[in-house]
């Protein structure tokens, strides 16, 4: 599970603290980027048009925009500030917003300010009050669908969430380290849906009480003189139907391809190990950051689903 923590700049050490709090409980998260030093102090220094100038020099808003899609909720840490009770300001405001139409439930640490000219509007994205008992969140998800995945592999865990959440199916998302039994760069359509299939008939014999079971498996396929690298996507409800998606794809440089290939090499390893990537997403690294891996299997994800219930 992904939490991403909001809330004002001059909160950032009660952040800090409940960050602590659920990753001591093996919970990732992200928390907004601070000042330096004696944050509140450097905030209150600024002017209107300075802060906005940094928010825009590090494309802030943005920034943490991606990291609402690819957690499975957001926390607000809305404290006392400037005399309001539970303050929540434009920014967090705005956070909450992109949350909330992205099918990402909204937990507000304390109840929702009383003067507030946008209260009503946060009423009506109906945000869960845990009053600072961060075991709520887990309670929220442990009432939720349980949804297994046949990795623990982070960005195929986020691909099924953020697929899922897409199409308005909100689950409770444990990913489940089993063997694809194929190599580790699987070469083909065949063998991609070889590796989803297997991984997806070892996670069943595992768990007996879910509502959906998902399988993730990627490769390289030969088309002509092109290599593309895609993903297949195998989901199964209880009642033993299953659904297969392909993802999008992206053309590999043919020299990458062939080395990958020919030295069976697994390609996301070869391309961080080659330069110096801090994650082994192919697709971010043939885009230039412009889409990533866990884009293109969350469509797979939100396709599967689809078909499996249509």
């Amino acid at each position: 599970m992904t939490i991403a923590i909001c809330g004002s700049i001059s909160f950032y050490p009660e952040i800090v603290k409940v960050q602590q709090r659920l990753e001591a409980q093996e919970i990732q998260t992200y928390i907004p980027k601070g000042y330096g030093g004696n944050d509140k102090a450097i905030k209150e220094s600024l002017t209107y048009e300075e802060d906005a100038k940094r928010k825009i020099e590090y494309n802030l808003i943005k920034d943490y925009y991606q990291k609402i899609l690819v957690s499975d909720a957001i926390l607000v840490i809305n404290l006392e500030k400037n005399c309001i009770k539970n303050y929540i300001g434009g920014n967090v405001f705005l956070e909450i917003g992109f949350a909330y139409v992205n099918n990402r439930p909204v937990f507000l640490y304390n109840p929702i300010p009383e003067d507030l000219s946008y209260k009503t509007e946060i009423m009506a994205m109906k945000p869960i009050i845990i009053h600072g008992n961060v075991q709520k969140i887990f309670q929220y998800f442990k009432s939720l669908p349980s949804v297994y995945v046949a990795s623990n592999s982070r960005p195929k865990i986020t691909a099924v969430s953020s697929g899922l959440k897409s199409v308005g199916f909100k689950a409770n998302v444990v990913g489940r380290k089993v063997n694809s039994q194929i190599a580790d760069q699987p070469i083909g359509f065949d063998q991609i849906l070889l590796g989803a299939e297997n991984r997806l008939n070892g996670l069943k014999k595992s768990e007996k009480d879910y509502d959906l079971l998902v399988a993730i498996e990627s490769g390289l396929v030969n088309i002509g003189k092109y290599y593309i690298d895609l993903g297949a996507c195998m989901i199964e409800n209880k009642k033993g139907e299953r659904q297969v998606s392909i993802s999008n794809g992206s053309n590999v440089p043919e020299e990458i391809a062939r080395y990958v290939t020919q030295n069976e090499k697994e390609l996301g390893i070869y391309l961080q190990q080659k330069f110096g990537l801090e994650e082994k997403d192919v697709v971010s690294f043939l885009t230039k950051g412009q889409r990533s891996r866990v884009d293109h299997l969350a469509e797979a994800v939100a396709t599967a689903y689809l078909q499996l219930n249509s």
